[in-house]
């Protein structure tokens, strides 16, 4: 058994009886291996192809969901691994400070799944996360 390193689900190795592979394993530049399940990998298809839409309130406004990031220093976290995954969950910037002493930094997600994907990533690279409990709605004028 595999687990996948989205959801945290096993999938066996193979496919199943249509043919389709239980997963699929990546290895990243660091050398170590992704391993991720179908539903995982059909989901972000999903998300590619805009099926899954942001929930949003009657004034136009969409639910995110914040990950801060309280780290010592800008340059552990803004090297090319961490950005590549905030880029990967479609992170977007709401507040970031280059304090020399302590960096802070504010992602905003469109869905809770991603927020929590992304803090799982990065800190396995050792990057201190919170996730905000309450969601925060953000005017899509705001958003890219």
């Amino acid at each position: 058994m595999i687990k996948c390193d989205e959801c945290g689900n096993y999938f066996t190795p193979g496919n199943d009886a249509r043919g389709l592979a239980n997963g699929a394993g990546f290895k990243l530049t660091d050398g170590t291996i992704w391993n991720v399940c179908r539903e995982c990998i059909e989901k972000t298809g999903e998300k590619i192809r805009g099926e899954i839409k942001p929930k949003s309130d009657k004034k136009g406004e969409i639910a995110m969901h914040a990950l801060h990031i309280k780290q010592e220093s800008f340059d552990k976290v803004m090297t090319p691994e961490p950005t590549q995954i905030l880029k990967k969950f479609d992170a977007c910037v709401l507040a970031m400070s280059k304090n020399p002493i302590l960096y802070c930094a504010t992602f905003l997600f469109k869905d809770k799944d991603s927020r929590d994907k992304c803090a799982k990533r990065l800190e396995k690279l050792g990057i201190k996360c919170v996730k905000e409990k309450e969601v925060a709605y953000v005017e899509r004028k705001w958003l890219p």
